[in-house]
């Protein structure tokens, strides 16, 4: 077993905890905006939107590369 593996088992979680909660605040900013006018989706406001989403979905795919790096690297025993 390689050191610190509990520590980074903990470390995983947390990670996974936060993917799933940014992944659920993301689903609901694409409902919401789903659900808008589409003079709202068109305008100001909806371009404001999608980018809310697509920066959610940027650290979403960051924090789920960093959890399968840690992932892959403590299987290697």
């Amino acid at each position: 077993m390689k050191p610190q593996t509990k520590k980074i088992e903990k470390i995983k979680s947390k990670i996974e905890d936060l993917v799933n909660e940014i992944s659920e605040l993301k689903s609901k900013k694409e409902d919401t905006l789903s659900g808008r006018s589409e003079k709202h989706q068109d305008g100001e406001k909806g371009e404001n939107d999608q980018e809310e989403i697509d920066a959610l979905e940027e650290v979403e795919e960051h924090l789920q590369s960093a959890f399968d790096s840690l992932e892959n690297y403590y299987e290697q025993e």
